[in-house]
């Protein structure tokens, strides 16, 4: 059985290659635009915008994701699943190619964690500090605690930043530098 992306082919329209010209044509007076202006470089919080090959597969990856449709399971045969069980054994789980990627999907999801953890700390301390007495007993506690959760939270940040690189590598389809994780 064939995949859905495998039988669908990603083809642009007359409408899509338009728009991918005017969004070319934005994005180098975007980025000439930023390259005039920008005199202090090391000070900017601006990024030059992506090219637009980048944003080609972006939407190729979103269309193929959507495109991707369970199917009826086939028979399992005894002796394929043992041979699979063995292969899975003797392949190494994490190579230096998907180490980055997935340091990156852990530091995103822990963001996302560490950001809701946050918010439910205030909210427990909004409900059960009532009186000044209680609050002042137990709020350097809550202090400390919440400096805790931004000090982890900054740092997830800080790597997710740094290894979102590899995200872009992989969209570019270039391989990533073997330092890239220890940096």
């Amino acid at each position: 059985m064939q995949i859905m992306d495998e039988i669908y082919r990603i083809a642009s329209t007359e409408r899509i290659q338009q728009l991918e010209k005017e969004l070319a044509m934005q994005l180098t007076e975007l980025k000439s635009e930023i390259e005039e202006q920008e005199t202090h470089r090391a000070y900017s919080s601006v990024r030059i915008p992506k090219d637009i090959s980048y944003f080609r597969r972006e939407r190729e990856l979103a269309l193929k994701k959507t495109l991707q449709v369970a199917e009826s399971k086939p028979l399992v045969v005894q002796a394929d699943v043992m041979q699979r069980e063995l292969e899975s054994c003797l392949r190494r789980e994490y190579t230096p190619e998907n180490l980055p990627l997935l340091l990156l999907q852990y530091y995103t999801e822990r963001i996302i964690q560490l950001a809701q953890s946050k918010y439910l700390h205030m909210l427990r301390w909004k409900r059960f500090c009532q009186h000044s007495k209680i609050m002042e007993q137990l709020y350097p506690l809550y202090k400390k605690q919440v400096a805790y959760i931004m000090q982890e939270y900054n740092d997830a940040v800080q790597r997710a930043e740094r290894l979102s690189v590899a995200r872009e590598n992989f969209l570019m389809g270039k391989s990533n530098p073997s330092n890239l994780v220890t940096q």
